[in-house]
């Protein structure tokens, strides 16, 4: 189970970094380099398995989906709404990785 869930830490740290990269080339900002910081220092923490970082990375995820969503939805933004969604899952399973303590 632990070996599972570290493959799903991988994963998400890896969409993380992937996802800041392309927001950076489809719209080169300030923000969009902050944010890819924070996603990559996120992702780096995760699979790690420092303890409890999947639930700040998860909260970090779905409170960026959220902000963003009304937006998305009413400027017809497809691709960014997608992106939110899967946000929303990854952030589901962080919350639910059960990752607390050092193994």
């Amino acid at each position: 189970m632990e070996q599972t869930g570290g493959k799903w830490m991988s994963l998400i740290g890896a969409y993380m970094i992937v996802k800041g990269i392309v927001n950076l080339i489809l719209g080169f900002s300030v923000g969009n380099i902050v944010t890819l910081l924070i996603s990559g220092a996120l992702a780096f923490l995760i699979i790690k398995g420092v303890p409890y970082m999947n639930y700040v990375t998860g909260a970090y995820l779905a409170l960026m989906s959220v902000i963003h969503i009304i937006p998305n939805i009413q400027g017809h933004h497809w691709f960014y709404l997608a992106e939110g969604i899967i946000d929303l899952i990854a952030a589901v399973v962080l919350f639910t990785s059960g990752r607390t303590k050092e193994s």
